[in-house]
C-alpha cells in the first residue's frame, strides 16, 4: 500500500481504480504484490482442501467471502486516503495462513512447507516496505494481519460459524 498524488483530481473512477490495482505504474510493486497475491492465496487454498468434509464446502465459500471482502476493503480504503495497492490483500491472506499454520494439525507436510515458505517471504517482504516506505504502511500491513486475517480464519474455520 503506497502513497499515490496522482488521480486525486477529475479522474474517473475507472481511472483511479486502474491507477490503483497498477501501483501507480510502479513495475516493482506490481511484481512483488502480485506475486505475494497468488503466492499466499494459493497456500490458502490449498489448506481448504485438508480434510475433505461435509463442511468444506462451507469453507471454501466463507474463505471466498473474505477474500472478497479484503479486496473491497482494499480499493474503497484507497480510494479514500489516495493510496495504492493490494498489500493489504496479501497480508490479510497472510493472517489467515499464520492461523492456520498455527491451529491445524490435519495438513500434509508439504502444505506445512508452502506455507512456511510463503509466510517467511511475507515477512521479508513486509520488512522491505518497513525500510523504503512511510510507516503507516507497516501499521497498515500489521493491522490488514491482524485485523482481518486472524478473524477471517476463525470465521472460516469455526465450529460455531459453521454449524
Amino acid at each position: 500500500m503506497g502513497d499515490s498524488s496522482a488521480g486525486s483530481g477529475g479522474d474517473s473512477i475507472i481511472d483511479r481504480l486502474i491507477i490503483i490495482l497498477s501501483y501507480d505504474g510502479s513495475a516493482e510493486d506490481i511484481f512483488v504484490n502480485y506475486t505475494l497475491l497468488l503466492l499466499n492465496f494459493g497456500v490458502a487454498a490449498s489448506s481448504l482442501l485438508f480434510p475433505t468434509t461435509q463442511t468444506s464446502l462451507q469453507k471454501w465459500f466463507r474463505a471466498l467471502a473474505s477474500l472478497l471482502f479484503f479486496i473491497i476493503f482494499q480499493i474503497l480504503l484507497c480510494f479514500e486516503v489516495h493510496c495504492v495497492g493490494i498489500s493489504l490483500i496479501w497480508c490479510a491472506i497472510m493472517g489467515w495462513i499464520w492461523m492456520d499454520r498455527r491451529t491445524r494439525v490435519d495438513i500434509p507436510g508439504v502444505l506445512l512447507v508452502n506455507e512456511d515458505i510463503v509466510l517467511v517471504v511475507d515477512i521479508l517482504v513486509i520488512c522491505y516496505y518497513a525500510l523504503v516506505s512511510e510507516p503507516i504502511v507497516t501499521v497498515a500491513h500489521i493491522l490488514a494481519i491482524v485485523l482481518l486475517g486472524i478473524p477471517s480464519y476463525s470465521w472460516t474455520h469455526n465450529a460455531v460459524f459453521t454449524s
